[in-house]
């Protein structure tokens, strides 16, 4: 069990204001941060996370909070056209999605190799002796599945 003061001593240093939060007030606007600092505190009803993640994120909450009262509510600054990671997160959690780097006008298909090139791969990646028992199974669930496409596939090419 995680100690009270190692509790504080995570939130204390997740509270510092770092140089990600001083680009962020430049990317964002007051209600942006406030959004970003309740989703931090929200985070910390997940009963998943650990005593330490939680006071990590309430370290958080109050950073960016400080940034929010440092900045005023009348804060909104121009929008880059770049922006950072935290800055489509605080904007994800105040309700409003950046608009998109340039318009979408195709889609790109993915060329995939046929199943057979598929399924020789993964019998060759099968006799590697090196192969972890996780990626051993992935692999051989991946060429049963494969195999039953290629049955069913032949299976309904005789049918016509």
């Amino acid at each position: 069990m995680t100690q009270p003061n190692s509790l504080y001593q995570i939130f204390e240093e997740a509270s510092r204001p770092g140089p990600g939060l001083e680009t962020l007030k430049e990317e964002v606007g007051y209600r942006h941060l406030v959004a970003l600092a309740d989703m931090y505190t929200e985070w910390t009803l997940d009963e998943r996370l650990s005593p330490e993640q939680k006071a990590q994120c309430l370290g958080r909450a109050k950073a960016v909070r400080s940034v929010a009262e440092d900045v005023g509510p009348d804060w909104n600054p121009p929008r880059p056209e770049d922006l950072s990671v935290l800055a489509i997160a605080a904007l994800a959690a105040s309700g409003e999605c950046p608009p998109p780097r340039k318009p979408v006008t195709t889609v790109e298909t993915v060329k995939r190799p046929p199943r057979s090139e598929l399924i020789l791969r993964l019998e060759q990646r099968l006799k590697n002796p090196h192969l972890s028992d996780a990626a051993r199974n992935d692999c051989e669930v991946s060429l049963r599945r494969l195999k039953k496409l290629d049955a069913w596939d032949a299976a309904r090419a005789k049918k016509g």
